[in-house]
């Protein structure tokens, strides 16, 4: 049975009563009908028809193929931001891109609960309790992020977080240019590609900010925005005609150049 969810906790940026949400989710299924279904949250995700954790995956395999990303043939370094229970990274370990001896998926989500589940499915190297609406104001950047050096990633995901992260939670007022501030941060942990997704219905400023970072030269479009399904099972957002949009951009260098180009010799090729 779903755990039904009181309203829509997308316009919510009180971040625990979204966790409270979340952790409700977070009890673990004895038997897992699918590989993919570790808990009450997935399973009643999946009941919903959600699939951005594979169309985010998909993005990625098409930049593979078409030579926009490389990653090293002995592993990729992955970073997974609103990670929940891992479909994320069940999503990309079925295809194949984290075959490497060496991949790494680092998830980052603020339900301890459905951390827990995750830890108990094997597919993160390691995991992070933090809140994206926790930042240093001053700084002007992501506490949770801020952790990583620079380039500590080959591709970063953030899919499915995005309408629950408060623009106010970053210092100015701007919320164009905070929520720049956010993506930037993925782009500094990140050598390669960037893949998030964000609700039809609150996206605009994202893609303001996505765009503004095109115009910076701190990323390129490695394809334009998609849309596609969210939650087309539950009728509270089919009704309303709520879908996703999904970005997948390349990070460049100071010169303008995508890392994954600057540093083709390095990589052994896609896994």
């Amino acid at each position: 049975m779903s755990v039904p969810m009181e309203g829509d906790l997308g316009l919510s940026f009180d971040s625990e009563a979204v966790r409270k949400t979340y952790d409700a989710w977070a009890d673990p299924l004895a038997s897992p009908a699918r590989g993919d279904v570790k808990s009450v949250y997935s399973r009643t995700v999946r009941d919903w028809g959600y699939r951005c954790p594979e169309l985010a995956t998909e993005a990625l395999i098409r930049a593979i193929r078409a030579g926009a990303v490389r990653l090293p043939k002995r592993g990729a370094r992955v970073l997974d931001v609103g990670c929940a229970d891992g479909l994320q990274a069940e999503s990309l370990s079925s295809a194949g891109v984290l075959a490497g001896e060496d991949s790494r998926v680092c998830g980052i989500d603020f339900s301890e609960r459905l951390l827990a589940v995750a830890r108990g499915a094997g597919r993160y190297h390691s995991l992070v309790c933090d809140d994206l609406n926790r930042c240093d104001a001053d700084a002007e950047i992501d506490v949770a992020t801020a952790r990583f050096e620079d380039d500590a990633f080959h591709v970063s995901f953030c899919v499915g977080v995005l309408t629950y992260v408060d623009p106010d939670a970053y210092a100015g007022g701007d919320e164009t240019r905070n929520r720049r501030n956010l993506l930037r941060e993925l782009s500094r942990v990140t050598s390669g590609a960037v893949i998030f997704t964000c609700r039809t219905d609150m996206c605009a400023p994202w893609e303001r900010a996505a765009r503004a970072l095109v115009d910076e030269g701190v990323w390129r479009p490695l394809e334009p925005p998609m849309t596609v399904p969210y939650l087309p099972g539950n009728a509270s957002y089919r009704d309303k005609g709520v879908e996703a949009r999904l970005f997948a951009f390349a990070v460049n260098d100071a010169s303008g150049t995508s890392f994954s180009e600057a540093r083709a010799r390095e990589a052994d090729g896609p896994p």
